[in-house]
């Protein structure tokens, strides 16, 4: 008799291309939408920043970019990442990209002290101290309880030599700042007052930086050497060695103290 034709192959649709190409039926399922990505605590990414800032102490550059780069992700609204990737940049001689990290902050955080002292600070260290200046007043504008803006400001005016331009601009930080925040600016301003032979005024700046400093702050040893050296100077070596103990005590590496 007559030979029957092989029944027909059903048709099968083509598997999806994303699918898992398993035998079963569930290759051609809808593909679900994925899981949403863990939530990162403001604790674990404190943790990623001080990995990144021990990573750039280390001298790892590209890793600590690339820890810094995930947090800009993860917190885009974070400044510290963007400073702290700045300040990388132009430690590896890339201050151009340094500049137009804190540029695209700055458009996106407009009111931000830190990016406008970090901008001041490139165009000071680029030489161009007009720019400097307008990035200074731009930071202690929008911060200023902020008293990083205040001192780069001041010592670059006492580079420049206007020293009264200086301690004009810590005056007004001093007035400004938080009490434990003015520390650094009660020893410049002492400093730059020992320098001009203005001792009294020296000996107070020191002394009010003492009484606001916190136990353990490392600049006391800066301010316990600038007493022990104005103490020197009128010839109180009780005094002096008191103060230069203390320095060297707090601090057995300050040299200036030794």
């Amino acid at each position: 008799g007559r030979v029957c034709p092989p029944p027909p192959v059903p048709h099968r649709a083509p598997p999806s291309r994303w699918a898992d190409h398993d035998d079963d039926d569930t290759a051609d399922a809808p593909i679900s939408a994925p899981a949403p990505l863990p939530v990162v605590t403001d604790a674990q990414v404190y943790h990623l920043y001080e990995t990144a800032k021990n990573l750039d102490k280390r001298g790892d550059a590209r890793a600590a970019l690339s820890l810094l780069r995930r947090i800009r992700t993860l917190r885009p609204s974070d400044t510290r990442v963007l400073r702290r990737m700045s300040r990388i940049c132009a430690h590896a001689g890339r201050p151009a990209l340094a500049a137009q990290i804190l540029r695209t902050g700055l458009r996106a955080h407009p009111r931000c002290p830190y990016l406008w002292h970090g901008l001041a600070v490139h165009e000071m260290r680029r030489g161009d101290a007009t720019a400097a200046r307008a990035g200074f007043r731009a930071a202690v504008s929008c911060g200023p309880g902020v008293p990083h803006p205040y001192h780069a400001w001041a010592l670059m005016e006492k580079r420049l030599g206007r020293p009264d331009v200086c301690l004009a601009i810590l005056e007004r930080g001093r007035a400004s700042c938080p009490r434990r925040g003015s520390v650094r600016l009660q020893h410049a301003a002492g400093s730059v007052q020992a320098e001009m032979g203005r001792w009294a005024d020296a000996e107070r700046s020191f002394q009010r930086g003492l009484k606001v400093a916190p136990r353990h702050h490392h600049v006391r040893s800066f301010l316990h050497s600038g007493l022990g050296g104005l103490a020197a100077r009128r010839k109180d070596a009780d005094a002096a060695r008191d103060h230069f103990r203390r320095a060297v005590g707090g601090n057995p590496r300050h040299a200036q103290g030794w």
